[in-house]
């Protein structure tokens, strides 16, 4: 706005004129999804914090709190804006100019304590607080058959043995059988001859 400014005395005004410019503020807003909303036990997934400066001037000192929970392992970070030290689970993201947006990936995976667990993430910054949930599953268990002895079918016996066919010797088996015969006959005629 203007603002003038008059002082007067006799036969005198004289004024002053000011112009009182706007004042920009900013405006950071929190975001927070996670890539997979039911991992399982040992499935690595990711959590993404988003902060967001709507206002019309630079957002200075931006900081997050994102501590990862416990029962999840962290991985590592990336961030498009500032750096993320897991001991405290500060993300010192600094400036963020009008319009622009900052990005925070924390990539954990599940451990076998929280399997069968809902698992909620907090993110909070100045007078914000933004949670992701998640629920973890169990790994699932390969079912394993212990089979005794005595269980086995002959069936089940037999699966492992194989048929090994004859070999054909290239002579007709019934001449073979025949010749046997009667050499084992003139053997016995000749017997009984010398018995005589």
């Amino acid at each position: 706005t203007t603002v003038i400014n008059t002082a007067t005395t006799i036969g005198q005004l004289v004024t002053a004129t000011v112009i009182v410019p706007k004042t920009l503020v900013s405006n950071v807003t929190l975001t927070k999804t996670a890539s997979n909303l039911a991992p399982i036990v040992g499935q690595p997934f990711s959590y993404t914090i988003t902060a967001t400066n709507s206002g019309a001037a630079a957002a200075n000192n931006v900081t997050v709190t994102d501590n990862i929970p416990t029962g999840l392992t962290f991985n590592s970070y990336t961030a498009t804006l500032g750096t993320y030290t897991f001991a405290t689970g500060l993300w010192n993201v600094g400036t963020i100019a009008s319009g622009a947006s900052a990005v925070l990936n924390l990539f954990v995976t599940p451990t076998a304590s929280v399997a069968g667990t809902t698992v909620i993430n907090t993110a909070t910054t100045i007078g914000q607080l933004v949670t992701a949930t998640v629920h973890i599953g169990s790994v699932p268990k390969v079912p394993t058959k212990h089979v005794k002895p005595s269980q086995i079918t002959s069936s089940q016996q037999n699966v492992s043995t194989s048929t090994v066919p004859m070999l054909p010797t290239g002579a007709p088996l019934m001449p073979l059988l025949l010749g046997a015969l009667m050499i084992v006959t003139g053997f016995a005629n000749n017997a009984r001859k010398k018995l005589k």
